[in-house]
């Protein structure tokens, strides 16, 4: 090891380019790992000038947590003569801010024979700000982006899904259902006399049925089975994957006592004397081979319920006699 006082710095082939460096630079003792010299960047790095460094520790500029990390790549650093890089940590500058850091180190012989450990100190503070910066508006985006996708397949008012999600979801189980030989009802519901409660009690209040009829049309399914849609107007459809025609029945006789029993506003005043629903089901494939002719079986069912008294439920297999014209106004 060499006795000279000068800074090792002088000693070294890269003196210039030591002293040009824009990146911090800190030469340390091979054994001690206290400073032997540091570079104009360095010093404003820390904002410590050189004489008050030189024979000195880092420790005391680094981070409590990441101390330990920084020993053990300095010696690390000792078995091997290749730069070691990739080490973040965090300092703290003599003036009471905190830097974050990226270091390369590596060991180097002088030309006095003496070997030291070179460490470039990298400040990433504002690399990491904008890459954060740029994470959380790259997340932000995604949220809101699946707000908007949420939006696009979900019913404004009833917050089911909407027609345009039930044609896809429907399509998707009829595949399915068609490729493992499995089965699938529809229960398609119509809400009675809905024309009447808004002219006797006004639009808002219409929406406000419509609204609390998606509810209770949510809590009366499965979670995570049944696929629950506003399929348009007063009309509410709902896929039943793996479901029979009779299991079907239960579930939708289920939803249409929920809403029977329900203390709507100025219920009383409607013609049965309560909110009510038609339903229709058809279950593929014993009603239809696809899911356009288990569609107009189920609506064709909902008519039939319409026309035989309303709030009731009808499958496919009991209208004993053809469903009323397709162009007959449901109510």
């Amino acid at each position: 090891m060499s006795n000279s006082t000068e800074p090792a710095s002088s000693h070294a082939q890269y003196e210039d380019l030591f002293q040009r460096m824009l990146d911090a630079v800190f030469l340390l003792d091979y054994e001690t790992f206290s400073v032997v010299d540091v570079n104009p960047a360095g010093e404003e790095l820390l904002k410590v000038p050189y004489r008050e460094l030189q024979g000195k520790e880092l420790l005391p500029w680094i981070e409590e947590e990441d101390q330990a990390d920084f020993k053990k790549a300095l010696r690390i650093s000792k078995r091997r003569y290749f730069p070691r890089g990739g080490n973040v940590s965090k300092w703290k500058t003599q003036d009471g801010n905190k830097v974050l850091v990226e270091l390369v180190i590596c060991t180097l012989m002088l030309r006095n024979k003496r070997e030291v450990i070179q460490m470039i100190v990298k400040d990433i503070t504002k690399q990491h700000e904008a890459e954060t910066k740029a994470q959380r508006y790259l997340e932000e985006l995604k949220t809101l982006n699946q707000k908007l996708e949420a939006l696009s397949i979900t019913d404004e008012l009833t917050r089911l899904a909407n027609f345009r999600s039930f044609k896809t979801k429907l399509a998707e189980e009829h595949m399915r259902a068609r490729r493992y030989g499995g089965k699938y009802s529809l229960v398609f519901c119509d809400l009675d006399h809905f024309k009447h409660y808004n002219d006797t009690n006004g639009h808002p209040a219409g929406d406000a049925l419509l609204r609390t009829l998606g509810e209770i049309i949510s809590k009366s399914t499965r979670a995570g089975i049944d696929f629950a849609a506003r399929y348009g107007g007063e009309e509410f459809v709902i896929i039943c994957p793996e479901t029979s025609t009779k299991d079907a029945s239960n579930l939708a006789n289920r939803l249409r006592k929920n809403i029977e029993e329900f203390p709507f506003p100025n219920r009383e005043k409607q013609p049965l004397g309560k909110v009510s629903i038609s339903v229709g089901i058809a279950t593929f494939p014993e009603n239809g081979a696809s899911e356009q002719e288990i569609t107009q079986k189920a609506d064709e069912a909902v008519y039939y319920s319409k026309h035989h008294g309303r709030n009731r439920i009808t499958t496919v297999n009991e209208m004993v006699d053809p469903p009323p014209p397709p162009n007959k106004v449901k109510s």
